[in-house]
């Protein structure tokens, strides 16, 4: 089972601006409520932890949500993809299926995007998180220590998005082989240019 995810900014340039943003979300009480009708109408669920699977909890079908915070709502249980970020309050989960993917979606698994986040980067634990679409969409594989080989989500395995804690290199080739690049900091989605064509291995930058 993968755990949660610790760290997600929005659209950041730097590690400082990354530690700024995900420190004060954590500072919040991250809390969400659901609602079993779109505009936060119909019945109401309020939960300020992660619940790994939501039907044991949550007695229907969440189809809107108020939030504080940043959550993560998962379409299966254990926080397993297809999985995306709630950053607002949001009156109707009809839009879900097509960010993330899928021909439907039901949540099934949450968790506060930032819950753990605080310190500076030394302190953190080391983190990648590949996005098969931009804005942390789609299908996800996360990465908390060296990986020689992988398989990164994305169409031909070209990852669109990324959280990163900490500094990773990601490279081309298995065994941290061919074109690589260091990324310092999340990227809302990638230019055409700033990955190689295929991600095949990955390791906290040495």
């Amino acid at each position: 089972m993968l755990a949660p995810p610790f760290a997600l900014a929005s659209a950041l340039t730097g590690v400082g601006l990354a530690l700024v943003l995900a420190s004060s979300a954590a500072a919040q009480e991250d809390e969400i409520t659901f609602f079993s009708a779109p505009d936060f109408a119909g019945q109401s669920f309020t939960t300020r932890e992660d619940l790994a699977d939501t039907r044991a909890a949550i007695p229907f079908q969440p189809l809107s949500a108020k939030v504080t915070g940043y959550w993560d709502i998962c379409g299966a249980p254990e926080f397993t993809n297809p999985c995306t970020v709630l950053r607002r309050d949001t009156p109707n989960f009809d839009y879900v299926p097509a960010r993330v993917g899928a021909e439907s979606f039901e949540v099934r698994s949450i968790f506060a995007t930032y819950r753990g986040v605080e310190g500076d980067a030394a302190a953190a634990e080391p983190l990648l998180e590949l996005y098969a679409r931009r804005e942390f969409m789609g299908l996800r594989l996360s990465v908390s220590e060296a990986a020689p080989e992988l398989e990164a989500p994305g169409e031909g395995g070209a990852p669109l998005s990324a959280h990163v804690t900490g500094a990773w290199q990601l490279c081309e080739g298995v065994a941290f082989t061919g074109r690589c690049v260091v990324l310092e900091a999340d990227r809302i989605g990638f230019e055409p240019a700033e990955l190689p064509p295929v991600i095949r291995s990955a390791r906290p930058a040495p």
